[in-house]
C-alpha cells in the first residue's frame, strides 16, 4: 500500500511537470508580445541591509557598478539615527548583498553623516577599481555644530580602507545678512563627488559649507570643490566655484554641488542659488499655519488594524528652512502687489511670478573648470524656478564620455506660493557643448496633471548613463497615491500625500525622446512608516542610479517594514533589463528561455510519467511473486 501511494505521488508530480511545461509553450506567444513593444522588465526588489534593529532608518543609498566587472555593484548608505555609514557588496549582480567588512569611517569620527534634506553621502568607482566613499565627519550626528570633510578609499571592495581629511572645521569669520561680524567653526553638511573616466588620479569632492550654528537665513550657505591629483590621499584647498562670477550681492547663497568630469578633464558642478529670506511684510499678517499631522496609514498603504499614533521627531530632524515653504511676500524678485478694498479693511496680496517661465528667479547653476579646479566660471543654466528655498532642489548630473554631451535632471515645483511645495516634476536638460547653450527643459514624469491641481509630487531623480549611451533617471513617485485613498481620486498637496513608488524612465536618443515610465518599487510605501518623505524628517536625497548596457540598477530608502508609530527603513535595490543590442547573439532571449524551459519540463514530465509506469509494472510483477 506504501509502495502504491508512493507512485500516485510521482504521478501527480510528473503530470503537474508537464502541465506547466505545455502551460509556458502555449504563453510563449504572449511573452514575446511584451518584449516586441521595448518594455523593460523590472525584477523584484532585493533588500540590501540586514539590520534587525527595530528604529533602523537606513537612508540615501548610492549604486555603483564596478569599472571593470559588471557583476559586481556596490552601495554606500548611512544610518541617520546612528550617523553610521556603510557599505554593501553584490558579486551576482544584485542578486545578493553582504555587508563589507568594514565601515568607512574615520576613527576619530563617531559620526559622517549630517542627516539633512539632501545628499549628506557620496561614491564612487575611481577608473581603476578603487572605491571612495565621501561624508562629513563630527563627534556627534545632529544637524548643528562644527564638521570635517573626509574620503575613505578602499582597493578591495571594503575589507580595508585609508582615510584622508579633505577639510578640517576651523574658526573663521562670517558677515551676517545684517552687516555683522561673527567667528564660527565650519560645517561640511552636504556632498556630491566625482571621479576621472580615465585617470584614477584625478578625484573630486563637493560641498556645501556653512557655519556651525548660525542658520541660513542669517548666514549665507555656500559651494565648494576640493581636488585631489593623486588618487584621494591629499586634497587641494576648497575653492568657492561661485566667488569668481557672482559678487555676494548677485548672489546670495549657492547650495551642494553635483558634478560631471569630461574625458579631456573639464569639471562642472551644478547647483542651485539659495535665494536670501523674503523681508517681513510692511503690514502685520498671520502666521504661516503649522503642517498637519500625517494621516493614520488605513486604508491607505496598507491593511487596516496599524497603529494610527505619530511620534515627534528628533533633534536629527531635517533642516526647517527645508521643510517649510516661505511664502514669496512683498519685495521678492518678480512679486507684484495688488490691493483689494473691502468695507473698513484692505488686503494686501502677492502675485508671484509664472513658474516654468523664464525668469521667474531662482537660477539653476553650472560652474565650469579648465584648469584643474584651481578656477571656476559660473553661469546660469535655467531660471524658471520660483523664488523660494524648497521650490527647486539641487540638480543631479553626468556626461557622456564618447560624445561629451552634459546630462541634467532635477525637480521644481509648478504652483505658486504659498503652495509651493505642491505639483514637482522631474525635468532634464541637455548640452552639446560644454555647457554654452542648453535645450529647452523636459518634463519626464508622465503621469496627468491635469486631472487635479496642483498634480502629484515626484522628488529627487537620481541619473547615469550606459557605456552605450543610454541615459536612465529614476525618482520618487507619488502618482499611486490615489489607489489607497477613500474617495480614490487621491489627495496632491504636499501634506496630504501619503503612497509613493519609485518610476524609471530612459532615453537612448541622447534625451530627444523618453520612455514610458515604468515602476520600479514592488510594494507602495507609506511616507509616514519611514523617514525619506516623511513630513518631520524629510531625508530626502537622490536614488541611487547605476548603468551598464544590458540594466539599470535602482536602489532606494524602503519604508515597507514600517509603522507609523514606529517608523522604519531599508535599502532595496531592483533592476530595469533592456534588450540586448542586435548584433549581440550570445544572449538568450526571454522567448527562447520560455520555449526551451517549457520543452524541458514537457520531456521530463514524459520521463517522470515513463519511470512511474515503469514501477508500477514492477510493483505488480513484485505483488504477482510474492
Amino acid at each position: 500500500m506504501a509502495a502504491a501511494g508512493q507512485r500516485r505521488q510521482r504521478a501527480r508530480r510528473a503530470w503537474a511537470v508537464l502541465g506547466v511545461g505545455l502551460g509556458l509553450l502555449v504563453a510563449t506567444p504572449s511573452i514575446g508580445l511584451a518584449q516586441s513593444d521595448d518594455e523593460p522588465v523590472v525584477t523584484p526588489s532585493v533588500q540590501v541591509t540586514d539590520d534587525t534593529n527595530p528604529t533602523r532608518a537606513h537612508n540615501q543609498p548610492q549604486v555603483l557598478v564596478h569599472p571593470d566587472d559588471d557583476d559586481i555593484l556596490a552601495v554606500a548608505e548611512a544610518e541617520f539615527l546612528s550617523s553610521t555609514c556603510h557599505v554593501h557588496i553584490s558579486r551576482d549582480g544584485g542578486r545578493t548583498w553582504a555587508e563589507s567588512a568594514n565601515r568607512p569611517m574615520p576613527p576619530q569620527y563617531p559620526a559622517c553623516a549630517r542627516p539633512a534634506f539632501g545628499p549628506y553621502l557620496a561614491a564612487a568607482f575611481g577608473a581603476d577599481g578603487t572605491l571612495y566613499v565621501v561624508g562629513a565627519g563630527s563627534e556627534t550626528g545632529g544637524n548643528q555644530g562644527p564638521t570635517d570633510a573626509f574620503v575613505a578609499r578602499s582597493t578591495d571592495l571594503g575589507e580595508t580602507w585609508e582615510f584622508s581629511v579633505i577639510a578640517e572645521s576651523q574658526e573663521v569669520e562670517y558677515v551676517t545678512r545684517d552687516g555683522e561680524t561673527i567667528t564660527e567653526g565650519v560645517r561640511y553638511g552636504y556632498t556630491r563627488m566625482a571621479v576621472h573616466p580615465t585617470d584614477p588620479n584625478l578625484v573630486y569632492a563637493g560641498f556645501r559649507v556653512q557655519p556651525a550654528q548660525a542658520p541660513f537665513a542669517k548666514v549665507p550657505v555656500r559651494t565648494v570643490v576640493a581636488v585631489s591629483t593623486d588618487g584621494g590621499r591629499t586634497w587641494s584647498e576648497p575653492v568657492d566655484v561661485m566667488d569668481e562670477t557672482f559678487s555676494r550681492d548677485e548672489l546670495y547663497g549657492s547650495d551642494v554641488p553635483s558634478m560631471a568630469v569630461a574625458t579631456d578633464g573639464t569639471i562642472y558642478a551644478f547647483t542651485k542659488e539659495r535665494p536670501p529670506p523674503a523681508p517681513p511684510p510692511p503690514t502685520p499678517s498671520p502666521p504661516t499655519p503649522p503642517l498637519p499631522p500625517p494621516p493614520g496609514p488605513a486604508p491607505l498603504c496598507r491593511p487596516a488594524g496599524a497603529a494610527t499614533t505619530t511620534t515627534e521627531a528628533p533633534a536629527e530632524a531635517a533642516e526647517s528652512e527645508e521643510s517649510v515653504s516661505p511664502p514669496v511676500t512683498e519685495g521678492e524678485p518678480g512679486a507684484t502687489t495688488t490691493t483689494t478694498e473691502a468695507p473698513e479693511t484692505t488686503t494686501t496680496t502677492t502675485q508671484p511670478p509664472a513658474a516654468g517661465e523664464p525668469g521667474a528667479g531662482s537660477r539653476l547653476l553650472m560652474s565650469k573648470s579648465t584648469d584643474g579646479g584651481q578656477t571656476w566660471q559660473a553661469s546660469v543654466v535655467d531660471d524658471s524656478g520660483l523664488v523660494c528655498v524648497p521650490c527647486l532642489t539641487t540638480p543631479e548630473a553626468t556626461i557622456d564620455p564618447e560624445t561629451g554631451d552634459l546630462y541634467l535632471v532635477f525637480e521644481q515645483s509648478d504652483s505658486a506660493p504659498p503652495n509651493a511645495r505642491d505639483n514637482r516634476n522631474i525635468w532634464f536638460m541637455r548640452s552639446s557643448d560644454g555647457g554654452e547653450t542648453w535645450s529647452e527643459r523636459t518634463r519626464l514624469n508622465d503621469d496627468d496633471d491635469t486631472a487635479r491641481d496642483p498634480g502629484y509630487d515626484q522628488f529627487f531623480p537620481g541619473i547615469d548613463v550606459a557605456p552605450d549611451g543610454r541615459i536612465d533617471i529614476a525618482w520618487y513617485d507619488f502618482r499611486t497615491d490615489a489607489v489607497y485613498n477613500p474617495d480614490g481620486t487621491g489627495k496632491s498637496d504636499r501634506s496630504e500625500e501619503t503612497c509613493w513608488d519609485v518610476f524609471f524612465t530612459s532615453s537612448t536618443d541622447s534625451g530627444a525622446s523618453w520612455s514610458r515610465n515604468v515602476r520600479v518599487s514592488d510594494r507602495t510605501m507609506n511616507q509616514n512608516e519611514g523617514y525619506v518623505l516623511h513630513l518631520s524628517y524629510d531625508l530626502r536625497g537622490p536614488i541611487g542610479v547605476a548603468s551598464t548596457d544590458e540594466a539599470t540598477y535602482v536602489g532606494w530608502s524602503d519604508s515597507r517594514s514600517g509603522r507609523v508609530d514606529l517608523p522604519t527603513e531599508d535599502v532595496y535595490v531592483a533592476s530595469v533589463l533592456h534588450e540586448p543590442a542586435e548584433s549581440d547573439t550570445s544572449t538568450v532571449q526571454p522567448v527562447s528561455m520560455a520555449m526551451g524551459a517549457g520543452l524541458g519540463l514537457v520531456v521530463a514530465g514524459l520521463a517522470a510519467l515513463a519511470g512511474v509506469a515503469v514501477l508500477g509494472r514492477r510493483g505488480r510483477a513484485d505483488a504477482d511473486t510474492a
